[in-house]
């Protein structure tokens, strides 16, 4: 099978029309996550707000890629890499906001204290 190539419009490169497939595809325009898809991402997102959410945020990001990159065999595996990469991301955020809420907790507890100790009296 011969791959067929078109340019890129954003920036020179070639990339297979989506025919080829032993070779990868771009995106299709259309692109919605399948039910097993959505499952998947419901399963690790915890909704199915979060899931569309993410969702959008693939289709969006993989639409506007250009060159090389932007091509891919499996497009179901690379959705929910991208959903693990979600939950990752979330993980952090929660572990940092929960650094953050500790750090404040312990400021206010010494200044609590200091303020104990100069007045005589407990907070």
């Amino acid at each position: 099978m011969t791959k067929q190539l078109v340019p890129s419009r954003m920036n020179g490169v070639a990339v297979p029309t989506g025919r080829d497939t032993k070779n990868g595809t771009r995106i299709p325009e259309d692109w919605k996550p399948t039910e097993k898809g959505i499952a998947y991402a419901v399963t690790h997102l915890g909704d199915q707000r979060a899931a569309a959410f993410e969702a959008a945020k693939f289709a969006l990001y993989w639409q506007t890629k250009t060159g090389r990159d932007a091509v891919k065999l499996k497009w179901d595996l690379c959705w929910q890499r991208w959903v693990l990469g979600a939950v990752g991301y979330r993980e952090a955020d929660a572990r940092k906001n929960q650094s953050s809420s500790n750090a404040i907790d312990q400021a206010l507890d010494r200044a609590r204290r200091e303020a104990s100790e100069r007045s005589g009296s407990n907070f």
